[in-house]
């Protein structure tokens, strides 16, 4: 009997399972063994093997068990490739080859501004961020109508430009302190935010020189 139980015991080695289901099968495996010894038999050399026999039956369904779940499981699956939703332009000319829509800029600029990046969100945003060395300012351009500054604050402050009949709005957190500048001409959408506030003047003035890309 001992030496049956240690047949069995190394063939449950083999296997991965917890300690209470590994004498569970023993025991079991254990009990079918002194049935079939008890049992008679025809044929002697059959009941020498017929322990082991069962016990090797039971590894096997218990190795299927615990295969088949894997079969299915999610973690085995190819991990889901993620596209950056923002492409990166070298330049303006760049940013118009990728962009669906005729580009337009700001060609007023405060002194000392200058491009710093340029790229195109979601396929269909136009980001161009301006900087003078400390601050910057983020223009955005889209087709349609909506807001697309991406700014939802509630400014104490807001003031309308009529700039040859297009209403731009500007707000911040004071009077002539602009940080938001949005606006549409019925076909686009476009908005400017600030780091740091323009004045009503200067922002007025770069919202009116915004020009299709040459």
């Amino acid at each position: 009997m001992t030496l049956e139980k240690n047949r069995y015991s190394a063939a449950m080695d083999k296997l991965h399972v917890t300690p209470e289901e590994r004498e569970q099968l023993l025991e079991r495996a254990l009990e079918r063994a002194q049935q079939q010894k008890t049992a008679p038999r025809a044929v002697r050399t059959c009941r020498r093997w017929a322990p082991l026999a069962a016990a090797a039956c039971i590894c096997l369904v218990l190795a299927g068990v615990m295969v088949i779940p894997n079969w299915s499981d999610p973690a085995a699956s190819p991990p889901v490739q993620v596209t950056n939703p923002i492409v990166q332009s070298e330049d303006l000319e760049a940013l118009q080859s990728a962009a669906p829509f005729a580009l337009s800029v700001p060609t007023e600029l405060p002194e000392g501004w200058k491009v710093d990046s340029a790229s195109l969100i979601m396929g269909s945003l136009a980001q161009v961020v301006y900087t003078d060395g400390t601050d910057t300012i983020t223009y955005r351009m889209a087709e349609g109508t909506e807001d697309v500054s991406g700014d939802y604050n509630a400014y104490p402050w807001t003031e309308e430009a009529d700039l040859d009949g297009v209403t731009v709005t500007l707000k911040g957190q004071q009077e002539d302190a602009v940080l938001l500048a949005v606006w549409t001409d019925g076909q686009y959408s476009y908005a400017f935010s600030c780091s740091a506030p323009l004045t009503a003047e200067q922002a007025a003035a770069m919202a009116g020189s915004v020009a299709p890309l040459e």
